[in-house]
């Protein structure tokens, strides 16, 4: 009887979890030709934009563009299931009631030192939600100590974020890992 109801509860154990991974799309709003998406309640993407061509709409997400012009994707959908859930938000006006209110899980995936030694960036990294979102972030020696820099750009001589948390809590959580990666990576590399 044990094996039954193991073996009938994990299957919905299992796409509740999956359920709970999912990033959801609930805000959403348009400023100029930009959006501006909330995920989960959780997570601001701003300065997405969403460009018809022809007959194919196509999402044109946060970039980088270095003083030699070299260009860097900040945010990146690596999911085609929110790749559609971000079209039909911007289309339709469609932004997602029913979901499990809490932070998606997140984990870290690139994260390699600067090779420049004396620079203030210490580490370029990026950072995974709900397995279809990656969000760009460096780690900074300041005189202060360690700090996370998420994407931003410069608009009039100051630095507008484009990735914003609304909680502060979720923020801290993600960037104590990411601290903790680098101070092992320190300690491994005796850097």
């Amino acid at each position: 009887m044990k094996n039954f109801l193991f073996f009938f509860f994990l299957p919905i154990f299992l796409l509740a979890n999956q359920k709970n991974q999912e990033l959801c799309i609930t805000n959403i709003e348009k400023i100029n030709d930009k959006y501006i998406i909330t995920f989960n309640d959780a997570i601001v993407v701003k300065d997405i934009k969403v460009i018809k061509a022809k007959d194919k709409y196509e999402i044109y997400l946060p970039f980088y563009i270095t003083d030699n012009g070299k260009k860097y994707q900040q945010v990146s959908i690596l999911d085609k299931n929110l790749y559609k859930k971000i079209l039909d938000a911007v289309i339709y006006d469609k932004v997602e009631k029913n979901y499990i209110r809490n932070n998606p899980k997140f984990r870290i995936n690139k994260f390699y030192e600067n090779e420049f030694s004396d620079s203030k960036i210490k580490v370029f990294a990026s950072v995974i939600f709900g397995e279809s979102l990656e969000i760009e972030c460096k780690i900074l020696q300041t005189k202060y100590g360690l700090l996370i820099i998420w994407p931003s750009k410069k608009e009039n001589n100051s630095w507008i974020s484009i990735i914003d948390f609304r909680s502060q809590k979720y923020k801290e959580k993600i960037e104590r890992e990411l601290l903790s990666r680098y101070k092992v990576h320190i300690i491994e590399f005796g850097k």
